[in-house]
């Protein structure tokens, strides 16, 4: 807007730009008025910032920066039922189920396990619970839900549910299964934005998973962590590509317009 909306408003306007006055400003020089415009407030600032550009230019910068220190502690988080205020219902219902029953239930640690091929063996899935045990001990982790919750204490059991042909198999198939992807959920002792929450979440992508297999750890701890990595590593490129932009604009409208102004003043030829 200040390189596009501005110039044509001012354009249009013309000598009426000044035509009200600013309240609470400081007084404009009359331009009638030669002493004032030569010893007023505004050219011994325009004379100031000339004489002193780099001094000048370091406190406006020092200004801006100390604007903008705030945005050093910015932390993105995610927004809940906690939001709400306490006597709605969402509210509610979340308090109860968060203090009555297994906690952060329907905000676990996501972990998709994926391997390179569309149908499983017993050893795949004999890893995939081992790998399940392994995210159990990360600090904090309350529980992860794996096909052996089905049979606990019995994890072979588990195993070949996995891979039967029966109702009841196809069914924990399809709560853990898809192809050649398995689908786990670490739920943690914290909230998705405590910070000891999103430390998990690099801990849990530490964990050796299955051989041959990649694993993907989502959820809504992981986008805000991930959210604040992306802001660290594209802001700056982001501010500096404003500022080239808004340099390249302002030097192309100043440079035609004094082309404009030395085409205008040349002399016509005889």
């Amino acid at each position: 807007l200040a390189t596009t909306l501005l110039p044509a408003l001012l354009a249009l306007l013309g000598h009426r730009v000044d035509a009200l006055k600013i309240p609470f400003g400081l007084p404009l020089p009359n331009e009638h008025d030669p002493a004032l415009l030569e010893h007023g407030v505004w050219p011994r600032i325009a004379r100031v910032v000339m004489a002193q550009p780099i001094v000048v230019g370091a406190l406006v910068v020092s200004v801006l920066l100390a604007c903008a220190a705030p945005f050093a502690r910015f932390s993105p988080s995610i927004a809940d039922a906690r939001a709400l205020p306490r006597t709605m219902e969402a509210r509610e219902s979340f308090e109860t189920v968060e203090h009555e029953f297994l906690p952060h239930l329907g905000t676990p640690h996501e972990l998709l396990v994926s391997w390179p091929k569309d149908h499983l063996t017993a050893a795949d899935l004999r890893a995939l619970l081992a790998y399940g045990r392994r995210l159990a001990a990360v600090p904090g982790v309350a529980t992860v839900t794996t096909p052996a919750d089905a049979f606990p204490g019995d994890p072979e059991r588990a195993v070949t549910a996995l891979l039967g042909t029966d109702e009841a198999s196809a069914a924990l198939r399809g709560l853990f299964l898809h192809g050649g992807t398995a689908r786990l959920a670490a739920l943690s002792r914290f909230d998705v934005d405590d910070e000891r929450s999103l430390e998990q979440v690099e801990l849990l992508r530490r964990v050796t998973p299955p051989a041959g297999t990649t694993v993907l750890v989502g959820g809504q701890s992981a986008w805000v962590v991930d959210v604040r990595e992306a802001l660290v590593r594209y802001t700056p490129r982001m501010v500096l590509f404003i500022a080239i932009a808004m340099l390249v604009v302002l030097t192309g409208q100043t440079g035609f317009a004094s082309l404009r102004s030395s085409v205008r003043s040349r002399p016509a030829p005889p």
